[in-house]
């Protein structure tokens, strides 16, 4: 399904999350085609209060209306579908969404989990 065009506000707090977390973020993989021409891939951030608790914040569905991309929570995967193939596709999601956040593809680093 395609996922709503995130608000003002969903967009804010989603900068939020990632800047609190030294503009990283975590990928997971939850499902790839038998073609291999499409993955679903979860996106987590990890946010520490100043107590040192952490909590994981789940912005997939967010990231997809941003990106106009379709979004998946079958199976409670809560996953951004991305096309393509021949490449990092993790790597592909999070240069899209730091390109279309802050104009530099580079600004938000990716790691898998």
């Amino acid at each position: 399904m395609k996922a709503d065009k995130p608000t003002t506000e969903d967009i804010n707090r989603l900068k939020a999350w990632i800047e609190a977390n030294n503009y990283k973020v975590y990928t997971i993989i939850r499902h790839v085609a038998r073609s291999g021409m499409m993955r679903e891939i979860s996106v987590v951030i990890p946010i520490t209060d100043d107590h040192h608790n952490t909590r994981f914040v789940h912005p997939s569905y967010t990231i997809a209306g941003l990106l106009g991309w379709s979004y998946t929570d079958k199976h409670g995967n809560n996953a951004v579908i991305v096309g393509g193939c021949g490449m990092d596709m993790g790597f592909h999601l999070v240069y899209s969404l730091s390109s279309v956040l802050y104009g530099d593809g580079y600004k938000i680093k990716q790691e898998w989990i």
